[in-house]
């Protein structure tokens, strides 16, 4: 009997994604309800600092790429340092545009490294247990939430 094979020209055979709410679900990235306060976004970077602005862009996304390869179940489990670092509402400095954020809500925070050595963060939720990772801001002077110092 001859065998099937279900890779179309040797290429990576996609993999269905499980069913929805569970931490093994890939992250979907969204800006739906990113934030207005300009300290929180890219615009936090004047005219001049152009170049740190780029850098800033280019690491993000390459940062939101990587955290969309790999399950929810991996970031969660890893330390903070190199995962997700969740966070109570009551920490952040800052509120997400149009979200209905209740007390009870979860902030996720993952780390980025900057050309300037210092690093940054960016910050988002998850709804209801959904693999959509609402990024709400980033924080590159770590003013967005109590950082426990």
């Amino acid at each position: 009997m001859p065998k099937h094979n279900n890779s179309v020209s040797g290429k990576q055979k996609i993999r269905r994604a499980p069913a929805p709410g569970g931490v093994g679900e890939y992250p979907a990235v969204s800006f739906r309800f990113f934030t207005s306060n300009k300290r929180y976004t890219l615009d936090y970077f004047k005219a001049p600092q152009r170049r740190e602005r780029l850098d800033a862009t280019a690491r993000i996304y390459s940062r939101l790429a990587e955290i969309s390869c790999k399950e929810w179940r991996h970031w969660l489990t890893l330390p903070k340092e190199q995962g997700g670092e969740m966070l109570p509402e009551h920490r952040m400095n800052f509120k997400p545009s149009n979200a209905d954020v209740r007390g009870d809500t979860k902030f996720i925070v993952f780390r980025i490294q900057t050309s300037n050595g210092k690093g940054a963060r960016i910050i988002g939720f998850r709804e209801g247990g959904s693999s959509v990772f609402f990024v709400t801001g980033y924080d590159f002077d770590f003013t967005a939430y109590d950082h426990g110092r």
